[in-house]
């Protein structure tokens, strides 16, 4: 834990290791997870529509984690993943880009995970 899924307009063209680097790296040093738990993947949306105009394009991170954090933790980590995905993408001056992020807790009686026995995971 956590899962972080971020969905980008496919107008936007970002190098997938920076933006996976930053966005762990915020997490990290959000002091809340352990490096290790952390998993991020990036889904470029083709089909998107943004009001009706072109020149518009999107970024929007899901992080997903076990309760037990406060609200004012969860707003935090909101918060520095909205400006993360903005700095990763602050060169990009021809489209204008909506940041979002949100912060869902998931329920631990349905969530379940395992560990690969044969695999050295440290």
């Amino acid at each position: 834990m956590p899962h972080l899924l971020v969905e980008y307009s496919a107008n936007l063209n970002p190098d997938p290791q920076a933006l996976l680097t930053a966005l762990n790296d915020a997490l990290i040093e959000s002091g809340h997870f352990v490096e290790f738990d952390i998993k991020t993947r990036l889904f470029p949306v083709e089909h998107f529509l943004i009001g009706n105009q072109d020149q518009r394009a999107f970024v929007h991170a899901c992080l997903k984690l076990m309760p037990g954090r406060t609200l004012e933790d969860r707003a935090d980590l909101a918060q520095r993943l909205s400006q993360t995905v903005a700095q990763q993408f602050s060169q990009v001056t021809t489209l204008h880009i909506q940041f979002s992020a949100e912060v869902l807790e998931l329920h631990a009686a349905t969530y379940s995970k395992q560990f690969s026995s044969d695999v050295n995971t440290v």
